[in-house]
């Protein structure tokens, strides 16, 4: 395996404003993230992405300044899919002579990756190396016993159909928690005719606590548990 890792690091989120370079424990959270992956040693192929002068002024003047990438602005909206900034650095890297089979694609807020994640993935992906592999967890309650709330706080079941089963009937269902995402680099090719959760997606659980940031209340749980594990 070949493997090609990203950090897309955009400077215009709108719900978490800087939230990729915001300070977590006085250190820009996106080198908490940066470090785990290099203290991994899975890849030496990393790309670091962004049009934002700041971002690209502060990986620039790091340890990590040969992985800087500037992408171009169209590719830097909020409705730009990942997959097209993905296919922007292969196209780039690949000029160079590179062949990679696989990107591994981790945000960089994801600075309660721990090294082991890594390790299992990679080990995990060797057994599987046709397939799209995601981070998940499991929710804590069925699925199917859920509510949607309304603006005005009525609850109505997401399965209405389901509602009253016994809930030891449903299947465990999973959750995308956000730490990662290995690809196959032909998939990624493909895109958009390309729909990874209809070809071969695998989950590989996460056993310890972790926060996809999309809001301020997830950035203070971040926060939280990442002062928690390093006291």
């Amino acid at each position: 395996m070949r493997l090609l890792i990203t950090v897309l690091a955009r400077g215009g989120s709108r719900r978490v404003p800087r939230k990729n370079i915001r300070l977590l424990s006085g250190v820009p959270v996106i080198f908490h993230t940066l470090n785990v992956i290099r203290d991994s040693n899975i890849s030496s192929d990393i790309v670091v992405s962004t049009e934002d002068p700041e971002i690209s002024q502060l990986i620039a003047t790091s340890s990590f300044s040969s992985s800087l990438r500037l992408r171009p602005h169209y590719l830097s909206s909020d409705t730009t899919p990942s997959f097209a900034v993905i296919q922007h650095i292969l196209d780039s890297e690949d000029s160079s002579g590179c062949n990679f089979t696989h990107v591994l694609n981790i945000p960089p807020t994801a600075a309660l990756i721990r090294v082991d994640d890594l390790w299992n993935l990679c080990s995990f992906a060797t057994k599987f190396p046709t397939s799209s592999i995601i981070s998940v967890k499991p929710f804590n309650v069925p699925f199917e016993s859920s509510y949607i709330m309304s603006d005005e706080l009525d609850l109505l079941p997401n399965r209405p159909d389901l509602f009253t089963s016994n809930t030891q009937s449903f299947a465990r269902s999973y959750y995308d928690c956000g730490l990662y995402s290995l690809i196959p680099v032909k998939y990624i090719r493909s895109w958009p005719s390309y729909e990874f959760y209809k070809v071969s997606l695998k989950g590989l659980s996460i056993n310890h606590p972790c926060v996809d940031v999309d809001d301020e209340s997830d950035w203070d749980d971040l926060v939280s548990l990442f002062q928690a594990f390093s006291s």
